[in-house]
């Protein structure tokens, strides 16, 4: 079997494409995706297949706009204190428990009065919770450090550069 280096070239394409799509993160599929699309774009020319060509360089803006949209979006962000005994704050618990679960397997996600917390609001929308428990002057215990899965790979705080 003769394989010349175009077709390894249309493989490499399709296996970055199909590794992309095993991505967690939005942010790092966009990459990887709009990466192995760009290289098809670019072997579907190369082999005079215009359909190709075209729709992978569709595909690669595509990812070039979504990417341009999360790094540049403005949000507002505001910290507000969570109280573990409010009905929200139980409603929220109960409803994202399995999902919690599975980023905090060994913690008990029982709230006591020890511990302190926020929401993080992106836009006005609670995107997480953050919940830790003073050790000492400069120390914490983080009990939840969570993101809802809609705000996962997206950013749910202002960054500060140093």
């Amino acid at each position: 079997m003769d394989i010349n280096i175009l077709e390894w070239v249309g493989y490499a394409a399709s296996l970055l494409v199909l590794i992309s799509l095993l991505m967690s993160s939005i942010i790092k599929l966009r990459w990887i995706n709009m990466i192995g699309s760009g290289i098809f774009c670019v072997y579907g020319f190369l082999i005079g297949s215009i359909p190709v060509g075209i729709m992978n360089g569709g595909i690669v803006i595509i990812n070039i706009i979504y990417l341009i949209k999360i790094f540049s979006s403005n949000e507002y962000f505001k910290l507000i204190t969570l109280y573990p005994n409010s009905e929200y704050f139980l409603y929220f618990m109960d409803f994202y428990r399995k999902d919690m679960q599975k980023y905090f397997p060994e913690r008990n996600l029982k709230v006591d009065s020890d511990n302190f917390g926020f929401y993080i609001l992106r836009d006005v929308i609670p995107a997480g919770i953050f919940m830790a428990k003073k050790v000492d002057e400069k120390t914490l215990d983080i009990k939840i450090d969570y993101a809802i899965p809609a705000y996962r790979d997206f950013k749910i705080a202002n960054q500060q550069r140093p």
